[in-house]
């Protein structure tokens, strides 16, 4: 009995055996799939991808060439069990070929090979491998003008891959928190870099204005922290967190501080690298996409009206949807009726068609639709106990939908003491006219006590900011900033203004001394001049300039900080001593200081005190440490309490300084010698030629140049 046990197991053995062989040899034939590569692509627990936080939405309602836009989410990538499994093999690549392969691409960036790169190195090629062949398929729209942008900024074209990591690839991305576009801008960041953002539109979705502005960032953020590793992480987490990661641990470069780094960070800078090695060799990862899309050669056209990019379309006889994503920063699909020499951009293809026929297309073009007559202006309600949307929309004479879209409200929720946006074409709602007596009564009034008249409040005593802000339904920061406070200290008897109207009540208090700068005499000896900020100006910068203080530029033009955006007009008073000052210093500097730096008639001195260090001397002038410790002579950081500290000019107000004679030298010599600031394409422009020229001239393979390089700018 035994024994037939036995024997009928090992034949069932045997025979299952022999099945299994002769299967495999059916289908010997079969190519083996991606589960044949030994990879282990899981991340590990606790690990965030930039877009866990940063979910990717649809930036507007009008945005209709994205159909699958909400497919960029890594956070449903992570769950490797619903990924799709149908692929064609994927290569098995080792250690040793990646490493060499990312020393090979490597140029102005570096290319570190880690364990955490190749984790997403695999992670791209072989479990996201639909998520790469989509970033495939886009990358030729946008590439192309990436290079161009860059080497015109004179920052490494490889940075070019950032925008994968950021958006897609996809210029309407909109993130949680607000950041937007190509390059992930947050509204602050934008408008710090000339992006300008209004209801209707977004510079911050105009990819060549924010991929311009992502290069003057990133410039900025290397010349900061002088490493590009570090500028990398910190256009995810900025320059305040890479400093704290700094301070913890004690060391400088990013694989260093790795750990103490914010957990999304930490991927950023591997995800960047593992993207740029996945694209560059996508075709030995048997990544093939036959789909490509291509930028669609444009042509710019410049409108005063307002313009429906449908019927813009229609008239042209060019689709819809390409259109419409030329020109993403117009969020509505509309532009607005308050434009001036605002740019559209068109087929090339239909330039002529366009040229020949311009006035009957802007005569049919012109939009009509909802949201036409709402303008640029916008201003504030703060919401009162009682009060619901609904109330609000129909007193301010707007639409609730609006409301909601102005101040990103999805529901009805609203609270007292809330801030709501309101746009339209005046700054204030006006009253509501009711019957023609009521108006005649009011006309007959007095109108500006009760809608245009500033509103004053005198301190009695046992009253703080808080319950003063409270009682009228206000910030305690509007009243600081309105009475120029510093603290929360109040005394009994001070009057407050607590909200600036239309038509101002004369003012009790002392002016202070700034004023007698502020409206100058009738004499000559004073004259009223506006100063528009260029790029890269700082508010010391233009202090310099005019041979004033930066304190005196903020009290005449009622500023608080030292922010400053591009195009911005500041109020300037000059003297005549102030104008010859300032050419005897600007002579002084061109002459005596080759490099810009040094004692003369602009330089400052600063007093070391109590807790300063040399960031924050730095930061506070405007300048960079390493000018600071090369004009005193400091070998380390250390300072003690009462050292007097040198502070050179700012960095920009050199650069403008120089500008005068850089024309002038270059026009008489053929040569130029590169200063502090100079980037390849801006001198390219200063002097009239190409930067492909001045490259051939000078036998340069890069756009990377150096402080006193001498150029041959004319053969």
């Amino acid at each position: 009995m035994l024994f037939r046990r036995i024997f009928k197991y090992t034949f069932a053995f045997i025979f299952s055996l022999s099945f299994s062989v002769a299967s495999a040899q059916d289908e010997g034939s079969i190519l083996p799939t991606w589960k044949d590569s030994l990879y282990t692509v899981a991340l590990p627990e606790g690990y965030l991808m930039p877009s866990d936080t940063l979910e990717i939405v649809e930036a507007a309602p009008y945005a209709p060439w994205f159909e699958n836009f909400d497919e960029f989410d890594t956070t449903e990538a992570i769950l490797v069990d619903i990924s799709d499994q149908t692929y064609d093999y994927v290569p098995n690549v080792s250690d040793s070929l990646v490493r060499d392969r990312l020393s090979k691409m490597q140029q102005e960036i570096p290319l570190t090979y880690h364990d955490r790169v190749r984790l997403f190195i695999d992670y791209f090629s072989v479990r996201r491998r639909d998520y790469t062949l989509s970033i495939i398929q886009r990358k030729q729209m946008y590439f192309p003008m990436f290079e161009r942008i860059f080497e015109e900024e004179g920052v490494p074209t490889e940075l070019k891959y950032l925008a994968v990591i950021e958006s897609a690839l996809k210029p309407v991305a909109l993130s949680r928190v607000g950041a937007k576009g190509l390059w992930q801008f947050m509204p602050r960041t934008g408008r710090a870099y000339g992006l300008k953002q209004t209801y209707q539109i977004d510079d911050r979705m105009d990819p060549e204005k924010a991929t311009r502005a992502a290069a003057r960032y990133l410039k900025f953020l290397y010349e900061y922290h002088g490493d590009w590793e570090l500028a990398i992480a910190a256009y995810n987490c900025g320059p305040g967190n890479i400093r704290k990661a700094q301070r913890r641990s004690g060391k400088k470069k990013f694989w260093d501080i790795y750990r103490k780094l914010p957990r999304e960070t930490r991927s950023y800078l591997p995800q960047f690298v593992a993207m740029a090695y996945v694209l560059t060799y996508a075709e030995e990862h048997n990544l093939i996409q036959d789909l490509p899309m291509y930028e669609i050669p444009a042509e710019d056209i410049f409108v005063s009206q307002s313009i429906d990019l449908g019927k813009l379309a229609d008239e042209l006889n060019v689709c819809r949807e390409d259109l419409q994503l030329m020109n993403a920063s117009l969020r509505f699909g509309f532009a607005p009726n308050y434009v001036k020499n605002f740019r559209i951009r068109i087929p090339e293809a239909r330039f002529e068609y366009y040229l020949e026929h311009q006035e009957e297309i802007l005569a049919n073009v012109k939009y009509t639709g909802e949201g036409a007559n709402i303008g640029d202006g916008y201003y504030y309600h703060y919401v009162r106990r009682g009060e619901s949307l609904g109330l609000i929309a129909s007193r301010h004479r707007v639409k609730t939908s609006n409301l909601r879209a102005w101040n990103n409200i999805r529901g009805n929720t609203i609270y007292p003491g809330q801030k709501l946006k309101i746009y339209g074409n005046a700054y204030s709602p006006g009253p509501a006219k009711k019957s023609t007596t009521s108006t005649k009564k009011t006309s007959t009034s007095t109108p500006k006590k009760t809608s245009g008249a500033s509103i004053y409040h005198t301190v009695r005593s046992g009253e703080t900011l808080g319950v003063i802000a409270k009682k009228y339904r206000v910030y305690v920061a509007d009243i600081q900033k309105l009475n120029n406070l510093r603290s929360t200290r109040i005394n009994v008897g001070q009057k407050l203004l607590i909200k600036e109207g239309k038509y101002k009540a004369p003012e009790t208090t002392p002016q202070p001394a700034t004023t007698a700068v502020k409206t100058p005499t009738v004499s000559t000896s004073g004259s009223l001049v506006y100063h528009t900020v260029r790029s890269g100006e700082t508010l010391g910068g233009i202090a310099e300039k005019y041979n004033t203080s930066a304190s005196q530029l903020r009290s005449w033009n009622g500023m608080r900080g030292s922010t400053i955006y591009k195009g911005q007009k500041l109020k300037v008073y000059t003297t005549s001593s102030n104008a010859s000052s300032n050419s005897v210093a600007k002579a002084s500097l061109s002459s005596n200081n080759t490099n810009g730096y040094g004692p003369s008639a602009n330089t400052r001195y600063h007093t070391v005190k109590s807790g300063d260090s040399l960031t924050e001397i730095a930061k506070w002038y405007r300048v960079y440490v390493k000018d600071l410790k090369r004009v005193n002579n400091l070998s380390g950081s250390s300072i003690n309490v009462g050292q007097k500290l040198t502070i050179p000019p700012s960095p920009a107000s050199v650069l403008n300084e120089g500008k005068s004679t850089q024309t002038t030298s270059t026009s008489e010599s053929g040569y130029y010698t590169v200063k502090n600031g100079d980037t390849l394409w801006q001198i390219a422009q200063d002097n009239g030629v190409s930067v492909s020229e001045i490259k051939r001239l000078n036998n340069m393979k890069s756009n990377n140049l150096k402080v006193g390089q001498r150029l041959k700018i004319k053969s």
